[in-house]
């Protein structure tokens, strides 16, 4: 981001067990070289509307903005496009 941390996605992990996998749907995190904190993480919503397993990074726009795709979840479990605001 533009104040230099590294912002990325994991497939799995992030506390929300309720996934087909039982290993946590995922997260959005941001590490500042010292920390690493949890922006959101995935499977949060009843049968995942929210999307699960993160896939391929995220995008972010000129306001800061995250953007990227899940693998899974969302109405037809096909996965979803997220955005998460700052």
């Amino acid at each position: 981001d533009t104040m230099g941390n590294l912002i990325g996605t994991t497939t799995e992990g992030g506390g929300n067990d309720i996934d087909i996998s039982g290993r946590g749907g995922g997260v959005i995190y941001r590490f500042d070289g010292v920390a690493l904190n949890v922006l959101y993480s995935f499977c949060s919503q009843s049968a995942c509307a929210d999307g699960v397993y993160p896939q391929g990074g995220v995008i972010m726009d000129e306001n800061g903005n995250l953007f990227g795709t899940t693998f899974l979840g969302g109405k037809s479990n096909s996965g979803v496009v997220f955005e998460l605001s700052p």
